[in-house]
């Protein structure tokens, strides 16, 4: 039996979320509370996640940025929690980072706090 060694299986799409190498990239699996409201929907690959109380949540204004979810996710609307693998430290590009409101300068000062850096 005769196999084409080049054939495509599949595509591969660079993204821009790792910036580069100079800070060692980790991650750990965290749990976020999902708000769903009985909808469904998906954590994407970039988003910037909040931790306040020892809860994570998707991050919103005023929040504690804390972590980068580093594989897109999705939750049912029965969900109201998620497990996610989520960077913990590293450099990632800004623009590639997922947020519902605007980074603000002290949002990327919180993640230079825990290991993350925004360039």
């Amino acid at each position: 039996m005769t196999r084409n060694l080049n054939e495509n299986i599949g595509e591969m799409k660079p993204d821009d979320l790792i910036y580069d190498a100079t800070h060692q990239l980790d991650a750990r699996v965290v749990e976020v509370e999902i708000a769903s409201g009985g909808k469904g929907g998906t954590l994407e690959r970039g988003q910037v996640l909040d931790l306040k109380d020892g809860t994570y949540a998707v991050h919103a204004e005023g929040g504690a940025a804390n972590v980068i979810v580093a594989e897109s996710t999705e939750y049912s609307g029965e969900d109201d929690a998620v497990s996610v693998s989520a960077y913990i430290s590293g450099s990632f590009r800004h623009s590639a980072l997922v947020s519902d409101v605007e980074l603000v300068p002290g949002d990327i000062e919180k993640l230079r706090e825990v290991g993350i850096i925004v360039k």
